[in-house]
C-alpha cells in the first residue's frame, strides 16, 4: 500500500480541536490502495535551525493533498499555505466552520468570496460540529482517491524521483549527445558566439556544456556568477519570480527555488529589463514567457526564455536576437 501525506492548514490555536481529529481521523479510512499520512505542524515539524515558514513549506512540497480549515479568523501563515499550495497545483478541498459566522473576520471573508466563484473557484465543504468535519473529509478524500489515484494504478506503482539525482543507477553521461557535444565545441572556438540550443523541457540544454555534457558538472550556468532568478510573465507583466539557491545534496550540487513574489524583483532593474526584451519578441506581449536570469551585481542577463512547445525555429531565433 502506497503512503501519501496530507497537509492539513489552519489557524493553529482557533481550530485546535480540528486538527488533532483529523490528524487522528485520516490514518482509519480505509481507501484500498493508499495510506494517508496526515500533517501537522504540532505534531509532525521537527526541531530545526530552518525557519517555520521554511519547515512547513517543505512539508507542503511533499504533500498530495492540502486541506484548509478556516472559521472566523484570517491567518497570515494560513493563507500563505493555501496561496503555496496553489502555485505547486496541489489539490485543495477547503471547509468552513459555520457556527458563529457574523463573526468572520472582513479580510477572511474577502478572501473566501476571492476564491468561491461559481465559474472559477473551489467548492467548500460546511460543518458545525467534529462529526460533520469527519464525515464531510470522508467523503471527499474517497472521492479524491477514486478518481485521482485508483484510476490511475500505474501511479502507485511508479516510484516518485523528485530529483535526477535521487536516481539510482543514474548514467554518468548523456545518451546519444556525443555529435551535440562536438557540434558545441566547434561553434564555442568563438568566445563570442552566441548559440542557441533548443529543445523541450528537461531534455538537458543546460547541462550541454563544451566539456562532457554529464549529469554532475555539466551545468551551463555554474559558468556564470551572480543571483539567478525564475521569472513567468504574462505579456510583458511579471506575475511570478523565485530566486534559485545551490545546495548540496549527499555532496552532489542541487538547485532550489525560493519563491519571493513580484516584489522581490522590483529594485533589481529585473522588470525593465523583461519589458524590453519582450518588446523584441514577435508575439511576445500575447504570450506567456518564463525566463532564467542571471544578475551579476550590475545589471541583469536572460539566460533561457522558455516558450510553449510549438515554437518554431524563426521565433527561437528571434528570441536569440532579442537578446543581443
Amino acid at each position: 500500500m502506497v503512503e501519501i501525506s496530507v497537509f492539513i492548514s489552519s489557524k493553529m490555536q482557533e481550530l485546535a480541536p480540528e486538527r488533532q481529529i483529523l490528524f487522528e481521523f485520516l490514518p482509519t479510512l480505509n481507501t484500498d490502495m493508499v495510506q494517508i499520512k496526515p500533517w501537522i505542524f504540532e505534531n509532525d515539524a521537527p526541531a530545526s535551525d530552518n525557519s517555520i515558514r521554511e519547515v512547513y513549506l517543505e512539508a507542503l512540497k511533499n504533500s498530495a493533498l492540502y486541506i484548509g480549515l478556516f472559521w472566523n479568523e484570517y491567518g497570515e501563515w494560513t493563507i500563505d499555505e493555501f496561496e503555496r499550495a496553489s502555485e505547486r497545483n496541489i489539490p485543495r478541498h477547503i471547509y468552513l466552520k459555520d457556527v458563529e459566522a457574523n463573526d468572520r473576520k472582513l479580510d477572511l471573508t474577502e478572501f473566501l468570496n476571492k476564491h468561491s466563484s461559481v465559474e472559477y473557484g473551489i467548492t467548500a465543504k460546511w460543518f458545525k460540529t467534529l462529526e460533520d468535519l469527519k464525515e464531510a473529509v470522508e467523503q471527499s478524500i474517497n472521492t479524491w482517491v477514486h478518481q485521482h489515484i485508483i484510476q490511475r494504478p500505474g501511479d502507485l506503482r511508479a516510484r516518485l524521483f523528485r530529483s535526477s539525482n535521487d536516481i539510482y543507477e543514474l548514467p554518468e553521461h548523456f545518451v546519444g549527445r556525443e555529435d551535440e557535444r562536438r557540434q558545441l565545441q566547434v561553434m564555442l572556438k568563438n568566445k563570442n558566439a552566441r548559440v542557441l540550443i533548443q529543445g523541450f523541457g528537461g531534455e538537458g540544454k543546460r547541462k550541454c556544456d563544451t566539456n562532457n555534457c554529464s549529469y554532475s558538472g555539466g551545468d551551463i550556468q555554474r559558468h556564470i556568477s551572480g543571483d539567478e532568478y525564475r521569472v513567468i510573465t504574462v505579456g510583458d507583466t511579471v506575475v511570478q519570480a523565485s530566486l534559485k539557491h545551490k545546495t548540496e545534496q549527499f555532496g552532489i550540487p542541487v538547485f532550489d527555488y525560493e519563491w519571493i513574489g513580484v516584489e522581490g524583483v522590483r529594485k533589481n532593474g529585473i522588470i525593465p529589463h523583461i519589458k524590453e526584451v519582450v518588446k523584441r519578441i514577435p508575439g511576445g506581449e500575447q504570450s506567456v514567457l518564463g525566463f532564467d536570469i542571471i544578475h551579476d551585481g550590475s545589471r541583469p542577463w536572460t539566460i533561457e526564455i522558455n516558450t510553449s512547445p510549438g515554437v518554431n525555429e524563426y521565433t527561437a531565433r528571434r528570441i536569440v536576437n532579442a537578446l543581443e
